[in-house]
């Protein structure tokens, strides 16, 4: 038995039909299906299944917890609570016989585990601690209601084992008040600084990261029988990092987005020169579509029918692959990669580009990209309607947001609201946006470029042709763009 063995894992398509129908007409007993996409089986660290637990996430999903391909926000959930498992079992004691000292050893626990990596960091922050309790409380609220009705597990006031204090919490977006049942003895929230549109600087050494991990050929290791087809998922990998930074700063989209990019409404997106993916965060599902680049266009077809239809090829071939999902993100053994997974992969990008002690995160693209369409739609109304930054009311900037929003996949323009100080400025030196944005997306993408064919060219295993031909495509990659640009400005 190992402590840190992961108590999770995820299950697909699972049957939890627990009811039936009678019909009085047959006199027979019918059972109403239910079958979850996503379930997690939860086990205590010596295997045993934690039964309460996955009951509690079952009705998690019913009370309409997400749970994507990845897990979603269920995962989330089932990640906190075996915080609690992994407390109870060295307690030897089970959920109902806690006591509110036994919450504030975890609390403290939680806040003194450090990173097995780096010894002197903590494992996690007070923000991540509250949350994690938050879930407790939530979990533990639920079994005293649904289990224990004669015992006073967990609530306010005396009598109770574990004791809750009432909280005020104000939402800005409901502009309404509520009161909230909280943990007493929790660690003060950490203030963290916030996220900023990331820098040109940071871009550049992700870039670079890329390079640094293609050098590094760890991936490669189940591949050391094949050097030809270790090279080829070596170019393979450096070429979908690549495509991932540079639709993450040209789109703004989510990493959940991406992950679910589809071939079919994108292979010949260079046409269209815009990118048709579908948005995440909102009741129902709807597509959206961002205008692209010429370049960025360029480089998404290229990767979808060569780099990606490459490997499906060399897949095929060893009996591997046949039929590939629709999407075009796909790892090296053909298969989706999923939210969970691209974060980790840019995480290695980060490490390899050694930002792990800076702020670098797949979201600073999209506050960029946001940041300058605000910018850009801010300019072009002052330009229309003949206003100054002093003339602007509250209706004039959500007129703005409203239009950003539908490209940016944001159900409401008050998400947007805080981008506006960043917008003005962008504004700042009286520069034309629109133009601006070409020259910037030229210049970024002509130093992208150089950075990439560096690292290509490095590749000492490679051969002479692929170095060359990147060489080629590159430089009419760059042609293209910075034409754009001049008839642009």
């Amino acid at each position: 038995m190992r402590p840190d063995k992961q108590l999770f894992t995820l299950l697909r398509d699972v049957d939890a039909t627990h009811e039936s129908a009678y019909s009085p007409v047959s006199a027979v007993f019918t059972a109403r299906e239910l079958v979850l996409p996503v379930a997690f089986a939860i086990s205590w660290p010596d295997g045993t299944p934690c039964s309460l637990v996955e009951n509690y996430l079952i009705e998690q999903y019913r009370d309409g917890a997400s749970v994507r391909e990845d897990g979603g926000s269920l995962r989330a959930i089932a990640s906190k609570l075996t915080h609690l498992i992994r407390h109870c079992w060295m307690l030897k004691r089970d959920f109902w016989e806690l006591d509110d000292d036994d919450i504030f050893i975890l609390i403290k626990n939680l806040m003194e585990e450090r990173k097995k990596t780096a010894p002197l960091v903590r494992a996690r922050d007070n923000n991540t601690v509250r949350a994690i309790i938050s879930t407790v409380v939530t979990f533990l609220s639920w079994l005293q209601k649904e289990f224990l009705i004669n015992q006073k597990l967990i609530g306010p006031g005396a009598g109770y084992r574990i004791r809750l204090a009432e909280r005020k919490t104000f939402d800005p977006y409901s502009n309404k008040s509520t009161v909230r049942l909280v943990y007493g003895r929790l660690p003060p929230k950490d203030s963290k600084e916030p996220k900023r549109p990331i820098s040109r600087e940071k871009r550049n050494r992700l870039w670079e990261g890329v390079g640094e991990l293609t050098k590094s050929k760890s991936f490669v290791v189940g591949h050391s029988h094949d050097a030809r087809l270790g090279n080829f998922l070596s170019h393979y990998l450096k070429q979908r990092r690549e495509l991932l930074l540079e639709l993450l700063e040209a789109t703004g989209a989510r990493p959940g987005e991406l992950a679910r990019l589809s071939v079919l409404a994108n292979e010949n997106c260079y046409k269209a020169q815009e990118l048709v993916l579908d948005t995440l965060k909102r009741r129902r599902e709807i597509q959206r579509k961002i205008k692209l680049q010429p370049g960025v266009a360029m480089r998404l077809t290229v990767f979808i029918k060569k780099h990606r239809a490459s490997l499906i090829s060399e897949l095929s071939k060893k009996g591997i692959v046949s039929f590939p999902d629709d999407r075009v993100f796909i790892g090296a053994n053909g298969r989706p990669l999923s939210e969970r997974t691209m974060g980790c992969e840019f995480r290695r990008i980060s490490t390899a580009a050694g930002l792990t002690d800076v702020q670098s995160c797949m979201s600073m693209f999209r506050h960029r990209y946001i940041t300058k369409q605000v910018a850009l739609h801010l300019e072009a109304y002052l330009g229309a309607s003949g206003r100054t930054q002093q003339m602007m009311t509250d209706i004039d900037y959500r007129t703005i947001l409203k239009k950003v929003a539908t490209t940016t996949g944001h159900g409401s323009e008050t998400s947007l609201l805080h981008y506006l100080d960043m917008a003005w400025d962008e504004l700042g030196h009286g520069r034309k946006v629109d133009a601006a944005n070409s020259i910037d997306a030229a210049i970024d993408s002509a130093m992208t470029g150089i950075i990439s064919l560096i690292g290509t060219l490095s590749q000492s295993q490679l051969k002479t042709n692929i170095g060359l031909q990147s060489a080629r495509d590159f430089l009419e990659k760059i042609r293209m763009e910075l034409r754009t640009a001049h008839l642009k400005s």
